[in-house]
């Protein structure tokens, strides 16, 4: 799977104070001085406007606060398009992914998401243990049918930028945290097997009061999924501390093998979208916002 904060113009009133000196002494009236001309009030620069996308490939296009949104059908022979008015938000305005399209005997097609640049931006690349602190608001609705789940994605590896563009999503040293605020129509990682021996469950936890389901899936590259499945699902999050998973990220270990999340790792990029199995049109991102500390 491949990947900004509306920008607020402050307005600063310059006042001149204007002192006249008196001459003393002098026996002829002195030249009038003149009064200094007013300092005109800065005009703010105007937002730039929002230059609507359409895409049905898997290509970043920027959008405002410096983010990008990708329709990403990385996994299907299938057709996915998004629009975005411009602004941090997206709409799947088509799709014909099902199952029937999907590659490699999986389930999930496309992740059409918004979220930082490779490379970073937003304060990324991001020390693993300074992460505490960092937020992400994001607003979506689904009323749709279909299958798939609401993901925010964290990407992690001491090395951020390992290859060519995109190649931190595959790096064999990389570390991906899931977040599922909500699903439809989807098998759930702790309701799963073992994966053929690739999956591990762990009990159930919570951070910042709310209980997830902790799954863990060892791959090729990257070389961990953790999954966080909120118990009590929601459409949106506000303020959300992603520092939280990261910790707790930090703190577990595959039996057998070394800690998930190495202490050099650093957090590379912040995405959030939607993992489509099936149909899914209309469902939409209204709002995206990830402050680092």
């Amino acid at each position: 799977m491949n990947r900004a904060s509306g920008k607020r113009i402050r307005r600063r009133l310059l006042s001149v104070g204007i002192a006249a000196a008196a001459l003393a002494g002098c026996t002829s009236s002195p030249d009038p001085v003149p009064s200094a001309a007013p300092t005109p009030t800065p005009t703010p620069t105007s937002a730039a406007p929002l230059v609507p996308v359409s895409a049905c490939l898997n290509e970043d296009h920027g959008v405002a606060g410096g983010y990008v949104v990708n329709a990403d059908p990385w996994n299907t022979g299938g057709r996915l398009c998004i629009t975005s008015s411009g602004g941090p938000d997206f709409t799947v305005t088509e799709t014909t992914v099902d199952p029937s399209n999907v590659g490699g005997g999986g389930t999930l097609g496309a992740y059409p998401h918004i979220g930082t640049l490779d490379g970073g931006s937003h304060g990324l690349p991001l020390p693993a243990g300074r992460v505490p602190g960092s937020t992400v608001t994001w607003k979506t609705d689904h009323f749709t049918d279909g299958g798939f789940n609401t993901s925010l994605d964290l990407w992690f590896n001491p090395n951020c930028d390992p290859g060519a563009h995109g190649a931190v999503y595959t790096d064999p040293a990389s570390v991906e945290i899931m977040v599922w605020l909500n699903h439809q129509n989807v098998t759930t990682p702790s309701s799963a097997g073992d994966w053929s021996g690739r999956l591990f469950h762990f009990p159930d936890v919570v951070l910042g009061g709310q209980p997830y389901r902790v799954s863990v899936e060892t791959r090729p590259g990257p070389k961990y999924v953790v999954y966080y499945e909120r118990v009590n699902q929601v459409d949106s999050v506000d303020g959300l501390q992603i520092g939280d998973f990261t910790l707790d990220a930090m703190s577990r270990r595959v039996p057998g093998r070394e800690p998930i999340i190495p202490s050099d790792s650093r957090l590379c990029a912040v995405q959030a979208g939607f993992e489509i199995t099936h149909g899914s049109r209309g469902i939409r991102t209204n709002w995206f916002e990830f402050r680092a500390p």
